[in-house]
Formats: structure tokens, sequence, C-alpha cells
């Protein structure tokens, strides 16, 4: 029997073509938006000049890490100073984006408690006064990322990724909602 004769088969053939490559392109074009949304978070928006919650992130764990050496150098809790300094580097290696996420939180924790117990510890002028500024520009670049752009980029792509028929391609192709950013 060949293909020519049997109209159902080659029609099957056709149609599972037909399925395959608009699978296959969608799921590209459905994976390159969710790589260029991805995209603003490490590196931001043309409106960003290239501020990003990376950036931020890069910049609150610098000074994470140097309240905590300001701490070193005082009779403060050594597991406080300890803590944040772990969470500090944790921030910087974390990779993903979920990973970046609660490692900003466990540093938001460790630095609060950190800094709290610099401010009732006797330190010199010097040293309490660059704390503080560390601290507040570790505050700052928290305000910086509530304020970021990246979770509205990434809900739209979600709530277009649940909708019909990008639902049926992402499940496909396996992309992903992207994650938002706490």
């Amino acid at each position: 029997m060949r293909l020519s004769e049997n109209r159902a088969i080659a029609w099957l053939v056709f149609a599972a073509c037909v399925v395959f490559s608009l699978s296959f392109s969608s799921g590209r074009a459905l994976s390159n938006l969710r790589a260029d949304n991805e995209r603003v978070f490490f590196s931001g928006t043309a409106q960003s000049m290239g501020l990003s919650i990376d950036k931020h992130l890069k910049t609150r764990a610098d000074c994470a890490y140097n309240i905590a050496s300001v701490a070193g150098n005082y009779p403060i809790d050594k597991a406080l100073t300890a803590h944040a300094k772990d969470a500090a580097d944790q921030l910087s290696y974390a990779a993903t984006i979920e990973d970046k996420n609660g490692a900003n939180l466990a540093c938001e924790r460790a630095v609060q408690d950190l800094y709290t117990a610099i401010d009732n510890a006797a330190l010199s002028a010097t040293d309490r006064n660059y704390a503080l500024s560390q601290y507040r520009d570790f505050q700052a670049a928290g305000d910086l990322i509530r304020h970021d752009k990246y979770n509205e980029y990434a809900t739209d792509f979600n709530r277009e990724l649940s909708a019909f028929p990008a639902r049926l391609l992402a499940n496909m192709t396996g992309v992903k909602p992207l994650a938002l950013f706490s």
C-alpha cells in the first residue's frame, strides 16, 4: 500500500507534521519570550540603564558583608556576624531567580538582626557611621528591588503562558512560568 493511495494515512501524516512544526516554532518563540523577560531580572530594561534586581542584590550582599566586617571588630555576638557573612555569600553565589529570592530574604533577616546588635553596641563614631551608611545602602537597594519592573514583566509573561493555546504549547515544549521576586 502506497501513501499516495491511502488518503487517510496521508492526511494523518500531514496533520502530525503541521502539529510538530507549529509546536516547535511556537515553543521556541515562547522560550525566547521567557528568556527576554528573565533578562530583565539580570540586566534591567532599556529605561533602567542597566540597573536590575541582580545588580541591587550584589549591592545588598556587599553591604551585608561590610556590616558584618565592622561587627567583627567588636564584642558583638559572633553567631550573628557569621550568619550575616554566610547570608551575604549565599546571596552572592545564588544563580537562579528562586535561589536569589530565598537568599535575599535570609540576608534581610540576618542583616536586620546584626544591625540591631550593632546599634546597641559601643562602636567608634567612624565605625557606627560606616555601619549606618552601609545599612542605609542595604535598605535602599531593597527599596529599588521592590520598585523594579521585573515582576510586572514576569506576571504578564505568566498570564500569557497560562492562556490557551500558549499553555498547551508550554506543556508540550517544557517552557515554565517565570518566578516572581519578593
